[in-house]
């Protein structure tokens, strides 16, 4: 059948589908989707991922959760986002003819009207339990596989690193959705609190110095003549951020098999700025607004490699725009990326 004639029956097949149904590449970019479906999404844009064109929910969180899993299987799950009703989310698989999945068919099923909060208590703690079980599962098992001696093989231990990280950030995902948003409560400082940057960031640099050194990469800090105390952001929060910062910058310049991570510092009148900087292939200016987002990570290039949480920078935010600072990605005067994250004094 003619490719003009097939892209007409899917055109006419789209607009009076009543279900609604989107589909997606591997990456989660949307390639078609139904009138039915875009009614319930009006802000949804062909060729962007779910998490890009939408406002993160229970419903993206689920469906960027499914494509990062490397276990692409049909997925099913009830949701109540929409007032009107109860959804079923059906995410199913497409494979090719090599037998490699090569996208995936979302769809919307309406199940009714929603039941009082009491009713769906069990169902909701059943539904939370098996999201918690499968990666602590995987967990058990293969610390199990690499306590009986597995470590010892370098390959196989790599690979069950991976699977690992792999089930920490499903973990990881899991928990931040099941938290409202602003759940978390403002906390004041103390009155009267300093907080040191040298020791901070001595202490951060200590923490990834053996690391670095591992990965053949030199990570060097150097704070200035004159490194401040300040009291707009607390110590742990502080350590939080340049921890995210630094891990980020080691784990995409290692990927050249060599390179330089340098932790500075500058005192700019009533503002302080760290720097990471790096040598590693950089973040490109496209992304450097939305790597900030919560669940983003990167699906193209030479760092989509790594995966991740996509909380990391994004709690860094937080961070810093809660203490009246902000953070931003530039271009590093050693090549790669170049994180800045800016309080008042």
């Amino acid at each position: 059948m003619a490719r003009r004639i097939r892209g007409q029956l899917l055109d006419g097949m789209l607009e009076t589908m009543a279900q609604p149904t989107i589909g997606l590449d591997r990456s989660g970019a949307v390639r078609f989707y139904s009138e039915s479906f875009k009614k319930l999404y009006p802000e949804l844009k062909e060729g962007k991922t779910l998490w890009q064109s939408l406002a993160s929910d229970d419903f993206v969180r689920w469906v960027s959760d499914c494509l990062d899993s490397t276990d692409p299987t049909l997925r099913e799950q009830i949701m109540t986002h929409f007032q009107d009703g109860l959804w079923m989310a059906r995410l199913e698989p497409i494979f090719g003819d090599a037998g490699r999945c090569s996208g995936f068919i979302l769809s919307l099923q309406d199940i009714g009207t929603p039941e009082p909060i009491s009713d769906k208590f069990d169902t909701l703690l059943n539904e939370v339990r098996a999201g918690l079980s499968r990666p602590l599962a995987g967990i058990k098992t293969r610390l199990e596989v690499l306590l009986e001696g597995a470590y010892k093989e370098q390959d196989v231990l790599v690979e069950l690193l991976q699977q690992l990280n792999e089930d920490s950030n499903q973990l990881a995902r899991l928990l931040f959705s099941l938290e409202a948003p602003g759940a978390e409560p403002e906390v004041s400082l103390p009155e009267g609190q300093q907080t040191s940057l040298k020791n901070t960031a001595l202490s951060v640099h200590q923490t990834f110095e053996a690391l670095a050194r591992s990965k053949n990469l030199a990570l060097k800090l150097d704070l200035g003549p004159k490194p401040v105390d300040i009291s707009s952001v607390s110590e742990e929060e502080l350590k939080l951020c340049l921890t995210n910062l630094v891990d980020n910058a080691i784990k995409y310049t290692a990927l050249n098999g060599y390179g330089h991570v340098e932790i500075g510092l500058e005192v700019l009148g009533d503002k302080v700025v760290f720097k990471v900087d790096d040598s590693g292939p950089g973040i490109p200016p496209a992304a450097r607004e939305v790597v900030f987002e919560q669940f983003y990570r990167l699906t193209e290039g030479p760092t989509a490699q790594l995966g991740g949480t996509g909380i990391g920078l994004w709690r860094v935010r937080e961070i810093a725009e809660k203490r009246g600072g902000r953070v931003w990605v530039e271009d590093s005067p050693k090549g790669g990326a170049g994180l800045r994250l800016e309080f008042p004094r």
